[in-house]
């Protein structure tokens, strides 16, 4: 298995696709900063009798961890191209050279996901951080009026969701890439799914909060369990720095770990179709 997950992460990483990932991610990190203290400085210029100061319009950690974001255009890019590049195998029909020396398809499966997730980390780490140290630029580290070490429990604790949320997403565009044979169908259905789960998380939230100024529902409402089992909005919307509730931490873990289970199954029940050679 070693050896399968060694192979795999090797051939991810020498191919020529990885480098555009990385100038697309390089030129993001520097842009992301600039173009949010770019305003501050113009207005400054326009109005100096006025100025505002830009090292507190933002934070530095604060955009750092927006950088994890799943609906960023990094976290968007990243489980597309990986995904293609490590589901080469079928594409090719060269998953038999893997069944022939012994692997089962389950194994090359589990090794194709946590491939896959490992590179995804290392693209999205790196891209957070060259983030980081551009923002030290432009602001000051913190926002203003915040307890910083609160602050700090707070972003490796979502960084944590982030990863799990990761998981979820590589083994649904695993399982769908698998499943459909073509990347274009893939990369289609992937962007609808993300952006369709968070649209849908911000209607039953918006539904559900028209319903209680109504005065409607009981002890059960159901517009905000769907709201709240929907990880792409949940980590997006309703975790605040300011304190982080044990029900956050269970609405985020609890459905994720559940929906990447259902797409390891699925994926591995499908990669182990014989037709699939």
């Amino acid at each position: 298995m070693r050896n399968l997950l060694k192979n795999d992460l090797l051939r991810i990483i020498k191919d020529k696709t990885i480098i555009v990932v990385l100038i697309i991610s390089v030129a993001l990190a520097f842009s992301r900063p600039l173009f949010n203290a770019l305003p501050g400085y113009i207005y400054n210029n326009l109005y100096p009798e006025n100025p505002i100061n830009v090292r507190e319009s933002a934070a530095a950690f604060s955009l750092f961890l927006d950088s994890f974001s799943i609906t960023g255009i990094i976290g968007l890019l990243a489980p597309i191209l990986i995904s293609i590049l490590i589901s080469k195998d079928i594409s090719f029909g060269t998953i038999r050279n893997k069944i022939i020396l012994g692997y089962s398809r389950t194994k090359i499966f589990v090794s194709y996901l946590l491939s896959s997730l490992i590179c995804y980390l290392i693209l999205m780490f790196g891209y957070s951080l060259l983030t980081l140290l551009f923002s030290f630029i432009y602001f000051n580290p913190f926002p203003v009026d915040i307890n910083q070490g609160l602050y700090v429990a707070y972003m490796f604790l979502k960084m944590f969701f982030y990863i799990l949320v990761y998981a979820f997403i590589l083994s649904f565009v695993m399982w769908l890439r698998i499943s459909l044979k073509g990347n274009a169908s893939t990369i289609t259905l992937y962007i609808v799914f993300i952006f369709g789960l968070e649209l849908l998380g911000a209607l039953t939230h918006l539904i559900s909060d028209l319903f209680i100024d109504l005065g409607g529902f009981g002890k059960f409402n159901i517009f905000t369990f769907l709201s709240n089992i929907n990880p792409i909005y949940y980590i997006n919307n309703y975790l605040n720095e300011s304190k982080i509730y044990l029900s956050d931490i269970l609405w985020i873990t609890i459905p994720t770990v559940l929906y990447t289970s259902f797409n390891v199954f699925m994926g591995t029940l499908i990669l182990n179709k014989k037709d699939i050679k």
